[in-house]
């Protein structure tokens, strides 16, 4: 757990402290022994693994305890209820929460951008035998432009 005790404010932070009181409800990141005194011994103490291993989505049921274990959520609602845990999870798995992976938009852009590239050079072709070189040159650097950006989306730098 981060930070400090919210308590005495010089240990480490180990649990959640919840008081239940008539104005509401009070959650604390708290040290044990914080924790211990100010329950004056009444409640049980459960560290934030514990709390957030049996952490469920409303939706599905999942825990985030199947999640971790197997890194796959039940429904799309359980990545909004387990967001922090989850993002925290890709984290340490993949050492980023975002997506880095292939996108499939990327095919038919590409598929796109290979098409126009063929038709520039057939379109090329035809200026260079007729002598048509003002279009030729403007023909050419459109196709230039265009395998620069088929580059880049290969990945590839220049």
């Amino acid at each position: 757990m981060e930070g400090n005790c919210e308590i005495c404010g010089i240990r480490p932070a180990e649990v959640l402290y919840i008081e239940v009181n008539r104005q509401g409800v009070v959650i604390k990141r708290a040290c044990r022994i914080c924790a211990e005194r100010e329950s004056a011994g009444i409640t049980t103490l459960h560290t934030v693994n514990d709390v957030v291993a049996d952490l469920s989505c409303p939706s599905c049921g999942t825990k985030f305890s199947s999640v971790k274990k197997n890194l796959k959520a039940g429904c799309p609602v359980c990545y909004t209820t387990m967001r922090k845990e989850i993002e925290k999870l890709l984290k340490n798995v993949q050492g980023s929460s975002k997506y880095s992976g292939y996108h499939l938009h990327k095919d038919e852009e590409l598929k796109e951008l290979l098409r126009a590239a063929e038709n520039l050079r057939k379109e090329l072709k035809t200026a260079v035998d007729t002598e048509n070189f003002e279009q030729a040159a403007t023909l050419r650097d459109r196709l230039n432009r265009i395998k620069v950006k088929i580059k880049w989306m290969n990945g590839e730098n220049q």
